[in-house]
């Protein structure tokens, strides 16, 4: 505010020697409070905020440059690790070709020098971190798509950041300099690899990222960046159990839960590790439920306490956390969970009779009234989120985080499903309506299996509708049904291979594992209902659980035998590409251990979700 006033001020004057005459004296006071002990560093910052300012208003010619201030401003404080966080704001400010041309060649004539010396003391150390930190930035606001480029100068990040004698002591420059190497390492392989047919190459790329990570991790296990990239990799590869082991060692709870929850919570179920998922669900509904039953008292104590002044900001507070995204999405996952449990056909009739669906209810005012607490700039990202090309938090997410199309679509799910058990021909018409409206404009807001799966439900709800006259035929309705189920089995006939198991392989056996389990609630409803389609659709369904059981439990046993070998075959092979080989080497030649763990948690992760889902088909029976 104050610096907004002295531009307003400025461009109000009179005549060029009064806007210098206002300049000169504020920054006379910026030099005198630089004089004060503590003070230095905000008054170095205001500096470089003023003239940043004045340039943005067309007052440039008054103050000095605002390129020349940041380094001045390096030069004195580049041993913090605030520094880099200080700066890059008005870095990012100026983006003019001729701009980032001279914070280049500043670079470059201070990088080689802090490099070299970098082993000489911590503070050296983080100079050089400040320094990478920012080439790293100046890559991505001069456009840069080369991989290669990114991975130039990877191999002295690695052997600092994870090699040396500073890495072993827990020196925190070096978990800075491991999570520059990853960052590195992962913004070169979406670079390289970005088309779809690519994918395989991705993955490979990313599975090297994962040993930098968990090197990182194991030299320094309090590093959040290094759990929180690792979390968002072993995810975007199908690995849950590993995930949400690192998750739990992050000990997120309280409001957390609300801010850094979308993390973990719903991955479970969309990779069949819906128990442990279920587990984080109810911890949050908890967490919410408890929060809400104590805010009488908690607002009672801040009157007594005499704090008025806080009595709005507190009460707002409040009412982000009841009416929170984060909470109806959690919700959501839990009432999913449950409608995917296995019960017999009167224990699921009456969950879905029974089944309050009233409260879960949306309109678009209701979803318009919630907040979004979720903090996505937890990621440490070292460019602005105005670039999608270079925004590792987009680039990194393994499905799209859900939202309100997300709210809507899974709060209409369980009714669709209270009306059908119910028989409420006119409301279920609704519901699909609705549900069928949602998955229409989602506009790649849900993930593929969703729409797959809510797509399923809706045929589901019309097979219902169609085989509640005994006069329709429901052959067709029902051979797609089975269709949607069997495409997203593991083939009989083709062998299964490390990518596709990787990338959507167990995602699309949860999906058909979760839509069967609806079909069975349909086959029970028609047979509570004595209408005629419950025999044919109880056939069908039995047949198809035969061919599931087959079909994923060859998968198991395939993914016991070869993954751990295909890993390293295709994932570390000698004729990788040579984007990443300093990589390889280092990984391969000086982490041997931690790539062999990175490999054991990979397979373990989808072996453990391959048997999840056997045993899901094992207990579904019509």
């Amino acid at each position: 505010l104050y610096i907004e006033a002295v531009v307003t001020l400025v461009g109000q004057a009179a005549d060029a020697e009064a806007k210098h005459s206002l300049v000169a004296g504020i920054s006379s006071n910026f030099e005198k409070w630089a004089g004060v002990r503590g003070k230095a560093r905000g008054a170095k910052l205001a500096q470089v905020a003023l003239a940043t300012r004045m340039h943005e208003a067309g007052h440039g010619d008054i103050v000095g440059s605002p390129e020349a201030l940041i380094w001045d401003y390096l030069t004195e404080f580049q041993q913090k690790a605030i520094c880099y966080s200080d700066i890059m704001q008005f870095i990012v400010a100026r983006r003019e070709p001729s701009v980032l041309e001279y914070h280049q060649a500043q670079l470059e004539q201070r990088l080689p020098a802090a490099r070299d010396s970098a082993t000489n003391s911590d503070d050296a150390a983080q100079a050089w971190v400040n320094l990478e930190k920012i080439r790293y930035l100046l890559q991505a606001l001069m456009g840069e798509t080369d991989p290669k480029a990114w991975m130039a100068g990877i191999e002295p990040l690695l052997k600092f950041g994870l090699g040396s004698s500073q890495a072993r002591k827990k020196q925190p420059s070096c978990s800075d300099m491991a999570f520059i190497a990853s960052q590195r390492i992962i913004q070169a392989a979406f670079l390289a690899y970005s088309a779809a047919d690519q994918r395989e190459q991705l993955h490979s790329a990313l599975f090297k990222a994962l040993c930098v990570l968990e090197s990182g991790i194991q030299l320094n296990d309090n590093s959040f960046l290094l759990k929180l990239y690792a979390i968002r990799v072993y995810l975007y590869l199908s690995c849950y159990e590993r995930a949400q082991t690192i998750y739990d060692t992050l000990r997120i709870k309280h409001v957390q839960l609300d801010t850094l929850g979308h993390l973990i919570i719903g991955h479970g179920m969309a990779l069949g590790c819906f128990a442990l998922d279920m587990e984080l669900c109810y911890n949050g509904v908890t967490f919410y439920d408890r929060f809400q039953s104590k805010m009488p008292r908690d607002i009672e104590a801040v009157y007594q306490q005499g704090t008025y002044s806080n009595v709005q900001d507190f009460l707002e507070f409040q009412s982000n956390i009841v009416h929170s995204v984060q909470r109806e999405c959690t919700h959501r996952y839990a009432l999913r969970g449950e409608g995917y449990e296995y019960g017999n056909a009167k224990e699921t009739l009456a969950r879905w009779e029974e089944a309050d669906v009233s409260s879960i209810e949306h309109s678009e005012q209701t979803l318009s009234a919630l907040h979004d607490n979720r903090d996505v700039s937890v990621m440490g990202l070292l460019t602005p989120k105005d670039m999608a090309q270079w925004d590792l938090e987009l680039l990194t997410q393994s499905t799209p985080i859900p939202g309100h199309d997300f709210i809507r679509a899974f709060s209409l799910v369980p009714q669709v499903m209270h009306y059908l058990v119910c028989a409420d021909i006119e409301s279920l018409q609704e519901k699909l309506s609705e549900l069928t409206l949602v998955v229409d404009n989602t506009n790649d807001t849900l993930s593929r299996q969703d729409v797959l799966f809510v797509r399923g439900i809706i045929d589901v709800g019309s097979l219902y509708i169609q085989a509640s006259d005994p006069q329709n035929e429901i052959d067709d309705q029902l051979s797609r049904l089975l269709s949607v189920i069997r495409t997203n089995l593991p083939s009989n006939e083709l062998d299964p291979s490390l990518f596709s198991l990787s990338s959507d392989g167990i995602r699309n056996l949860s999906a058909a594992a979760e839509l069967f389990t609806y079909m069975l609630a349909l086959k029970h409803a028609l047979s509570a209902q004595r209408l005629p389609a419950a025999n044919a659709v109880g056939l069908a369904l039995s047949q198809l659980r035969k061919e599931a059981l087959k079909s994923v439990n060859t998968l198991r046993g395939w993914v016991d035998k070869n993954t751990r070998a295909l890993v390293e075959e295709q994932w570390l092979a000698e004729n990788d590409d040579d984007i990443f080989a300093d990589v390889k080497r280092f990984v391969v030649g000086g982490q041997k251990q931690t790539t062999s763990m990175v490999t054991k948690a990979c397979t373990t992760s989808w072996l453990r979700s391959v048997k999840n889902l056997l045993s899901q088909w094992e207990k579904c029976s019509s």
